[in-house]
């Protein structure tokens, strides 16, 4: 049985694998998170839990900054970074 070591780097898509400003579900051990790259070419990763509901954020959108940089929405409206 493998275990997932806390702290430990872990690659969990390529950049290319992801759309701009297009949440991602990815999931490892378990876990699931949703991942975008902004306009920017950055990329970015947050459990894919709404904090305040429960909602999946892969399931939102991305809120797009007038610098290229971007945020996802949950379902329900609420933006996070």
């Amino acid at each position: 049985m493998q275990t997932m070591l806390p702290g430990a780097p872990w690659l969990l898509a390529h950049k290319s694998m992801l759309k701009v400003d297009q949440p991602r579900k990815i999931s490892l051990y378990g876990a699931d998170y949703v991942m975008w790259k902004d306009a920017t070419g950055d990329i970015h990763a947050l459990p894919n839990a709404c904090p305040h509901m429960g909602a999946m954020l892969s399931e939102g959108w991305c809120e797009v900054q007038n610098d290229g940089t971007s945020t996802v929405v949950c379902p329900f409206g609420s933006a996070f970074m």
